[in-house]
This record gives structure tokens, C-alpha cells and sequence, in this order.
């Protein structure tokens, strides 16, 4: 039918298909549908969660460690990449495996057109051991927590309690990766997986939610960092080896210790305590909060006493150097100083050439038009490519050497 019949007919004979339940193609469909959910359910666990308003609600999610036995069995493929692993890194209590364990908000759909009431929390793991070919496809990953962004804020505690519990569930519960282990079949003989957190990988925004940071435009705007202050703060004039995110020189950034970060969690955490005792005036509360760069979460995950015995919450960090000190500090402040220096444009020049009637590319146009839009906006992917070039620009257009590093 395919050769001779139209694409319209032949989506209507798909869809009508499609909708009888007495077809093959329906019972088929059912039949995959029933079974698909059948194992959902015996993978899926419920968490009782506290809400902001007052009551509990039950987050469902599935059990990462009955995920992964699930997936590997069900994939000859994978389970022969973790046999090749564990050929030249058996993973023991003395030895455990690296587990990455990234997250990120998606808004599914269309990106030029976006509800913010369908934005998700995604969270997904892996193992560093398996190789960077293999964690380069995505489907070798395990996706145990797809959760609504609506749904995470109604819950006391936020994203950063939701990760405390399925931290304790994946590495400290029955089949926790740092007690007994999850056993695999590969090839018909078990494996034991034991494992620890080598790195959470997640965005600006992600270590805000997670960390129960104040974020990037927090008077501390590096996490990692003990001796950066927010730009114009007037902060780091008046101390002693101190400088603002705007520093290109990265010699002068002093790495934070963990002692001192924990410490500064405990504060805020006892100085929340007093306030909700009637110890602490408020004013005194938000001050101490403002200084640190740290919320109040006692039910955080960098609050939580039990998974500090196993992991440093700095440890684990990754820093989104992209978000942070390129986008809000050298950038920003390079990209002023080039401005100030072009003596033919204005900013407001700047500025009305990018609200212009800016087009996408042909091969992102629908039906052969690309559309006009009056706002032009991207991702923060290609940012250190559109700072390479600035640099390479204001070189050029000085009459100044390039440097090879910046090629």
C-alpha cells in the first residue's frame, strides 16, 4: 500500500488501526501496553513525602538497583560491556565502581513554544567504569526519577530532600550499591556491583536545587570557591586575598574545603532552629543566610548526617563553570570592555541589531520558510565558542597576535 496510496489515506488507515482494539495491530499494541506496565510495577517504590501545605504525598519512582538488574539482563549488549568492566575492574567493598549520577529540568514538546507546567526533573546514573564510549550513548544510562517540577515544589524540603531519599535508597538500602551489593546476570554467572558516588553532574541550577544553594547571583556565586564574591558586591575590596566572579586569573581562586562548607551548612541549620525557637531575631537569620550562600534545608541532602559518613558533598560536585564564571563574570565583563571599545556602534546599536529581524537557519525551517522572530535566543551551549570568538575578534581587530590556545 505504501506505493500506492497517499500519505494522508495512509495515516487515517494507521490511525482507525490504531483505535480498534478487535485488530491485530490494536491487540498488539494492548498486548505490549499491559506488559510494558507490568513491569513497571514491579520495578516502581513509593516514598511518603511531606507537603509544604501540610499532609504527606507518596512520590513514585523506581528502585535504581531493580532497574539496573532489569535493563542488563534484558540486554545482552550491555551486559557484555559490564562483563568487559568487570574483567579489569572487579568491583568489591574494598574496590566499588565510580557511580555517576546526573539531573536536569526538561520542558518536553516544542522549545519555541514551552509550558512550564510540563517542566520534569530528570535524574539518571551510571558507571564511570564502563568506559567513555559506552556512557556516551544514552540509552546505556538508567532513568529511575522523571518527576514533574509542580510536584517537587509542594513538598517540604524540595528537590534537595527528594535526593537524600533515593541516595539512602540506591547506596544504603537493602540492595544499596555500599552494602550488599546488586547482582547481575552476565552470561548465565552473577556479578556483584558495589559502588560509590564519584560525581553528581548537574547545572548552575541543578547545585542550587541540590545543594540548597543561594545560586549564581548569591553574594557567594561559587560554590567551590571560598574567596569569590558576586560582581559589585564590594565584598572582596575590603578582604584580604579575596576577588569578585569577574576574576580571569583562575591562581587567585582559593578551592573551598568541605570542613568549611559542612560547617556552614550546620550553622544555617542550628541559626534555623533558634530563629523557629524565638532565639535568633530574623533579620539576624537572613543575614547569616546571605553571607554563607545557603538556604535553610535541615531535610537537604548536604544536611543529611548519614550520607556525609560516605561522600563529601564538594567531593562530588561538579562545577558549571559555563553558567557561573564565564556567562556571569569573564564574559560579561569582556564582552562590555569590546563594546566600550568599538568607536563606530553604540550599545544601543548592539542592542537593536539583535532585536532586529533576526532569522533561524534554512535547515531549521518548516515547509522551505524560516518565520521571523522578533526575539533571537539560544542555549548556553555554544557560549565558550562564542567567547573563543570575541576573543579572537578583539585580537584581530587590534592588529594583535592570536594566540594558538585560542584557536
Amino acid at each position: 500500500m505504501l506505493g500506492v496510496t497517499s500519505t494522508d489515506k495512509l495515516s487515517k488507515i494507521v490511525q482507525t488501526l490504531a483505535a480498534d482494539p478487535l485488530t491485530r495491530v490494536g491487540v498488539h499494541r494492548a498486548t505490549i501496553e499491559h506488559e510494558v506496565k507490568e513491569e513497571i510495577a514491579q520495578l516502581s517504590v513509593s516514598i511518603s513525602l511531606p507537603l509544604e501545605a501540610g499532609g504527606e504525598t507518596e512520590w513514585k519512582l523506581l528502585e535504581p538497583n531493580r532497574l539496573l538488574a532489569h535493563v542488563v539482563e534484558n540486554s545482552p549488549q550491555l551486559a557484555e560491556a559490564y562483563g568487559r568492566a568487570a574483567n579489569e575492574h572487579m568491583p568489591s567493598l574494598e574496590r566499588p565502581w565510580d557511580l555517576l549520577i546526573c539531573f536536569d529540568e526538561f520542558v518536553p514538546g516544542d522549545k519555541l513554544k514551552t509550558f512550564n507546567s510540563r517542566k520534569t526533573m530528570v535524574l539518571g546514573f551510571n558507571f564511570r567504569q564502563l568506559g567513555e564510549e559506552i556512557l556516551s550513548y544514552s540509552m546505556t544510562w538508567m532513568i529511575p526519577i522523571t518527576v514533574l517540577a509542580n510536584f517537587i515544589h509542594d513538598t517540604l524540603g524540595g528537590w534537595s530532600h527528594m535526593l537524600a531519599q533515593y541516595l539512602r535508597m540506591q547506596l544504603l538500602g537493602t540492595q544499596g550499591l555500599m552494602q550488599a551489593g546488586v547482582t547481575l546476570v552476565i552470561n548465565g554467572a552473577p556479578l556483584t556491583i558495589f559502588a560509590n558516588v564519584d560525581a553528581i553532574l548537574a547545572d548552575y541550577d541543578g547545585v542550587r536545587l541540590g545543594w540548597d544553594w543561594k545560586g549564581a547571583n548569591s553574594l557567594r556565586p561559587c560554590l567551590r570557591c571560598w574567596n569569590v564574591f558576586k560582581k559589585n558586591s564590594d565584598v572582596a575590596g575590603r578582604l584580604p586575598n579575596c576577588v569578585e566572579i569577574t576574576c580571569a586569573d583562575k591562581r587567585k581562586l582559593v578551592r573551598r574545603s568541605n570542613e568549611d562548607f559542612i560547617n556552614d551548612v550546620d550553622l544555617i541549620s542550628e541559626a534555623g532552629a533558634a530563629w523557629a525557637a524565638g532565639r535568633l531575631a530574623k533579620v539576624r537569620f537572613e543575614e547569616l543566610k546571605k553571607t554563607s550562600g545557603q538556604n535553610f534545608n535541615p531535610m537537604g541532602f548536604v544536611a543529611d548526617r548519614v550520607l556525609r559518613l560516605h561522600f563529601r558533598p564538594l567531593d562530588v560536585l561538579n562545577q558549571d563553570w559555563v553558567h557561573g564564571m564565564l556567562s556571569d563574570g569573564i564574559m560579561t565583563t569582556e564582552m562590555s570592555c569590546f563594546l566600550e571599545a568599538d568607536g563606530e556602534a553604540t550599545r544601543k546599536d548592539y542592542e537593536n541589531f539583535m532585536k532586529g529581524d533576526i532569522r533561524f537557519p534554512k535547515h531549521m525551517a518548516t515547509k522551505g520558510s524560516a518565520p521571523p522572530c522578533s526575539k533571537f535566543s539560544t542555549s548556553l551551549s555554544p557560549t565558550p565558542l562564542l567567547h573563543m570568538t570575541l576573543q579572537i575578534t578583539s585580537f584581530a581587530t587590534a592588529g594583535l597576535h592570536i594566540p594558538q590556545s585560542s584557536v
